[in-house]
């Protein structure tokens, strides 16, 4: 749904799983922006956010992260010590655009 809500603006490169995920960022880092569910199997938004603000920090800044509104005690935690946005399920097409607007003008100041 997010890259046919996104394509006719950006490039959009999709990725399954967070492993997945992980596999295209360490392939290439040449991201603006990453959108990410808070909570998937094996590898959570919170613990690809966790490697990246290790191995590329500038690109644990740029995530945006989408939840379900299921907060764990863990992922409200999680939310509260990071600087990143959220965005919850259900999201209005223009909400989603216009926050991916914002954050890549952030970016780029």
């Amino acid at each position: 749904v997010l890259a046919r809500l996104l394509s006719g603006e950006h490039e959009v490169v999709t990725a399954s799983s967070g492993e997945r995920a992980q596999a295209i960022l360490k392939e290439d880092g040449d991201f603006d922006l990453i959108l990410c569910d808070l909570m998937m199997p094996k590898i959570t938004g919170m613990e690809l956010h966790a490697w990246l603000s290790e191995v590329a920090p500038q690109l644990a800044s740029a995530m945006v992260f989408i939840t379900g509104g299921a907060f764990t005690p863990r992922a409200r935690a999680f939310l509260s010590s990071v600087d990143n946005l959220y965005v919850e399920k259900p999201f209005a097409p223009r909400d989603i655009r216009a926050v991916v607007r914002e954050m890549l003008r952030a970016r780029a100041d």
